[in-house]
């Protein structure tokens, strides 16, 4: 375990990493004292722009003389709220010209907590805590064409745990009786379970709930002419799985799904 203040020798190098969601300017600062303890300074020793597309940004920095580290922590330059699983950041050292082998930082930044050494180092995802909860509606979407697809998943890069789901389907007044058909599929496209199909016709609205309890068909909340509702455990969402829902039957263009729930994101590689 690496204990504080750390030395450090010239040609030390830090490998700062962050990958975010939302576009956020990250301020990596650190408090250096030379080898007796005798003179302490801060140093900003990188300013990164995090991208907000989930990919990694990065950049290095190296250390021109011997010295000690006391602490390093990162926050965000722009101070604007920041929700937990949205931005992570990671740090390595790389002893003279060897690979990266001590991680410094591994964690979450969001609003009031930076990440830091020393300190706790986590991982991305579950195992890293809470993570950001989206707002509804989750999924609105329409048909494109007759040609009825909507895909229900994370984006790249992020992982959802699934508390869970209303998903509405509302057909339109185009006549004609749909056949909507609701797969899980895998990153490879594979199913992995399916319902039975449902089959609202014009001007109809077809519900689906997947929820922990069974409480019934709930009319009560929302208009609806056919439901189902599926007991289920909160279930994960890895990359490049979804939900898909199709009408097979390709009845209108103008059809639509809204997705509601609790979904709760994190970034993942």
């Amino acid at each position: 375990m690496i204990q504080s203040p750390f030395a450090l020798k010239a040609g030390d190098t830090f490998l700062l990493r962050s990958q975010s969601s939302k576009l956020e300017t990250l301020n990596y600062t650190a408090r250096f004292s030379d080898e007796r303890g005798k003179n302490v300074w801060d140093e900003e020793i990188a300013v990164q722009a995090a991208t907000d597309d989930r990919l990694i940004a990065q950049s290095t920095y190296r250390v021109d003389s011997d010295r000690h580290m006391i602490w390093m922590k990162c926050s965000d330059q722009l101070e604007a709220a920041i929700e937990r699983g949205t931005t992570f950041i990671e740090v390595y050292l790389s002893k003279g010209q060897t690979k990266p082998y001590y991680t410094f930082i591994g964690d979450y930044l969001y609003t009031d907590h930076y990440p830091q050494w020393p300190g706790k180092i986590v991982e991305r995802g579950p195992g890293g805590g809470e993570g950001r909860f989206l707002l509804n509606p989750i999924v609105n979407a329409e048909a494109v064409g007759a040609d009825f697809i909507v895909d229900i998943g994370p984006p790249a890069n992020e992982i959802w745990k699934v508390h869970e789901l209303k998903i509405k389907y509302k057909a339109s007044a185009g006549v004609g009786s749909r056949s909507i058909a609701t797969t899980r599929l895998d990153e490879d496209g594979v199913g992995i379970w399916s319902l039975a199909a449902m089959a609202p016709t014009a001007s109809q609205d077809a519900d689906i709930y997947m929820t922990d309890i069974l409480i019934g068909e709930r009319g009560s909340i929302a208009p609806v002419d056919i439901a189902v509702e599926i007991q289920t455990r909160p279930f994960m969402l890895p990359k490049g799985h979804r939900i898909r829902l199709e009408d097979t039957a390709d009845i209108s263009a103008t059809d639509a799904v809204s997705v509601f729930g609790v979904v709760e994101a994190w970034l993942g590689i």
